[in-house]
């Protein structure tokens, strides 16, 4: 089997924003990446769909929510784990 020499392909990628605001939070965000089990994946798109707003949405609104009423977090995941 021989080699062909196949020409190089540029890949275009966009300019990544340092930050946006065109939100209503009033702090900078940025785009993410995290991992989810398909379960939880689901819910929060039900729980958009359900509010009209966006997944991210939903995750901002959760975390600030655990913050702002200091929720002990590793007890909640030890009551969902049992």
């Amino acid at each position: 089997m021989s080699e062909v020499d196949a020409p190089e392909v540029e890949i275009k990628t966009r300019e990544m924003r340092p930050e946006q605001k065109l939100h209503h939070w009033g702090s900078a965000k940025r785009q993410r990446t995290l991992s989810l089990t398909d379960a939880v994946w689901e819910d929060i798109s039900a729980l958009a769909d359900q509010w009209k707003i966006n997944r991210s949405e939903v995750i901002e609104i959760i975390a600030r929510r655990a913050k702002w009423t200091k929720r002990d977090l590793l007890e909640d995941r030890r009551d969902l784990l049992t």
